[in-house]
């Protein structure tokens, strides 16, 4: 067991110990102030007995009032603490870019501050936004308002004009009325209402997030009429157990000499407000402040001390306060510091402090693993659509693979079972129109038919057994200029444009050359004039024109003004068989276009809406690639 000796017991070991303490220091706020007073009442008592009383007595009555004015003061403060608080949200902030929204943030910020009005000015005092609606007239008149202009917050205690209520709202304005009742012995005046109301407002200056002055907050609450303000007061300072039995304390709040808020009831139980002072007491009390003034400034050089003190022992927990407003403001960095005091609330503080680094940390590790959660998510879903890529085109290829199969079959089978019938059919066609000779001129129309339906069967044929063996139809390659085969194919076409209103323009800008097959170039543009001449029966445009494909060879572009091409039909325009022309086509134009260029490690793609045109572009490799090698190479189009 420790051994105890006057060491531990000297002055400076128990002003450390009284520091740790916050117990020992608010006992000592209790305990200080009634012992000064038990010393002071026996002193005043021994030596000057009935006129001590009496001055006690008048101190008990400062005392009151001090009471009565640290609350005012606690109300000013509080006003000014809620215009500084929605001052500095993150919601008033953001709202300044959306000046629609403001007069609903206000009203909101009103209703939660217990607000009668709030007003946002701009830096030079006018008025940008208010809450409920009005002028505000002038307001960059007050005081308050200029100090916020400055960056400091600022509240005061004015009596407004009725026309000063009114800009800021009728509803205040009509508030603030009292009527003034006849009063025995008060100074005579003519007034029969009290217009004027007495306003708390503050001002605070808003900051943007590079700490630039964008704004000023302007608030305040009316006390015309405010019971709720004086009952309070009343309560604080007359306690049931200080007041004699079936007695109650009074307070009011004068304008002038009129009461504007009061708890002194009439005769029949009516609040006495609109009553007026008597002469004498407006002219001793409220106009020279007699006796009254003088006990009060000495009641307020005695609670001094005491709020002080009390003031410095509670600090680390108003501390902690600003720091929680500014928590829920939005400041995830606020923190109380240091406070300078070793007690309860001294520690307290400081773990507050580290709980909010402790949080801050792990809301960051939470929002790190968020982060890395989406990062995988968004990994899995870019690997998963591209594995689905994969085996759509895998599917596609496979279904290719089917129907170039069946076309086979059906290939082979036409090629033997129609080709023939066919050359009979033409043979014996040429035969009679030798034997009849002029005689056939009747049936002139009908024989020539007959040759169109079977030249249109041998292209079927032929248009069949090149998309299944193309390679058996393939041409002699060779280094080829792509704009001047192209615009050699447009005369191939001159017929169809005939009677027809379409414009043809020429926009061959490819300075390279591709290697590929002459013929097989030609019905791939062919193909594509076709179509595009198809899509425009009204008229229209068609563009033919031809880029440099950096690094790798040409594109080719051929663009109408059409009807367009439905979204639908996009992925299916280049599968076998498929046809947007109904009876007109066979739908392998455009497959065997595809298996062509394809063939020289290119490829075709459309941009189409419809109702604005489409626009083909053959995207043609200068070295003629085999699809293998294309592949290896890269710079897939």
């Amino acid at each position: 067991m420790p051994a105890v000796g006057p060491a531990s017991l000297s002055p400076a070991a128990l002003l450390r110990r009284y520091r740790a303490s916050l117990r020992a220091k608010l006992v000592s706020i209790v305990v200080a102030p009634l012992l000064v007073a038990l010393l002071v009442l026996l002193l005043i008592m021994g030596l000057w007995g009935n006129r001590a009383f009496q001055a006690l007595l008048a101190y008990k009555v400062n005392s009151d009032l001090l009471v009565a004015h640290e609350y005012f003061e606690h109300m000013v403060g509080g006003v000014e603490d809620r215009v500084l608080q929605e001052a500095r949200s993150h919601a008033l902030v953001a709202g300044l870019g959306r000046g629609n929204a403001m007069p609903a943030i206000l009203a909101d910020a009103r209703r939660t501050h217990g607000l009668d009005f709030l007003q946002l000015l701009d830096p030079q005092g006018r008025l940008l936004a208010a809450a409920p609606a009005g002028t505000g007239a002038d307001p960059a008149a007050w005081r308050i308002v200029s100090s916020a202009a400055a960056g400091r917050a600022a509240a005061a205690t004015d009596a407004w004009s009725e026309a000063q209520l009114a800009s800021v709202s009728a509803e205040l304005a009509r508030r603030a009325q009292v009527a003034l009742r006849p009063t025995a012995n008060a100074v005579p005046t003519d007034k029969t209402l009290e217009t004027r109301g007495m306003v708390v407002h503050a001002a605070a200056p808003v900051f943007d997030e590079a700490g630039t002055l964008v704004a000023i907050l302007h608030g305040g609450t009316l006390l015309n009429n405010n019971l709720g303000f004086i009952d309070t007061i009343n309560a604080l300072v007359y306690q049931p157990e200080s007041l004699p039995r079936g007695s109650q304390g009074t307070a009011t709040l004068f304008l002038d000499d009129t009461r504007i808020a009061t708890n002194v009831r009439l005769f029949h139980g009516e609040r006495a407000l609109g009553t007026r002072v008597s002469r004498q007491v407006r002219d001793k009390v409220l106009l020279r402040g007699e006796k009254v003034g003088l006990f009060l400034l000495l009641g307020v050089a005695g609670a001094l001390f005491s709020l002080l003190w009390a003031r410095r022992v509670f600090a680390p927990m108003a501390r902690m306060v600003g720091t929680m407003r500014a928590l829920k403001a939005g400041n995830t960095g606020a923190r109380v510091g240091p406070v300078g005091s070793e007690d309860e609330l001294g520690q307290l503080a400081g773990q507050f402090d580290q709980l909010l680094s402790d949080l801050q940390q792990r809301n960051a590790q939470l929002k790190d693993w968020a982060d890395s959660l989406d990062r995988k998510v968004a990994e899995r879903t870019r690997e998963l659509e591209e594995s689905n890529a994969v085996l759509r085109a895998a599917r596609q290829q496979l279904i290719t693979s089917e129907k170039l199969a069946v076309a086979g079959q059906l290939t082979a089978g036409v090629a033997h079972e129609v080709n023939n019938p066919i050359a009979v059919i033409q043979g014996n066609l040429d035969v009679a129109r030798e034997i009849l000779g002029p005689a056939a001129e009747p049936v002139r129309h009908e024989l020539r038919l007959i040759d169109e339906q079977v030249r249109r069967i041998q292209q079927l044929t032929n248009r069949l057994l090149q998309f299944v063996r193309p390679e058996a139809y393939a041409g002699n390659m060779e280094r080829l200029d792509v704009g001047e085969v192209a615009a050699g194919c447009v005369d191939l076409v001159r017929h169809m444009l005939k009677g027809a209103s379409i414009r043809v323009e020429l926009d061959c800008l490819a300075t390279r050359q591709v290697r590929i097959s002459r013929s097989e170039l030609q019905q791939v543009v062919v193909n594509l004039l076709t179509n595009a001449i198809h899509a425009m029966p009204e008229g229209g445009t068609l563009t033919l024109g031809t880029r440099d494909w950096e690094g790798q060879g040409v594109t080719l572009h051929v663009r109408d003004t059409g009807h367009g091409i439905r979204e639908e039909d996009l992925p299916n325009l280049f599968n076998p068989f498929f046809t947007t022309k109904k009876q007109m086509g066979t739908g392998l134009g455009l497959s065997i276009s595809y298996a062509l260029v394809e063939r020289y490690g290119g490829r075709i793609t459309v941009e189409s809406a419809v109702g604005q045109g489409a626009e083909f572009i053959v995207w043609l490799r200068e070295d003629g690639a085999a699809p293998a090698q294309a592949e290896a190479g890269g710079g897939e189009p």
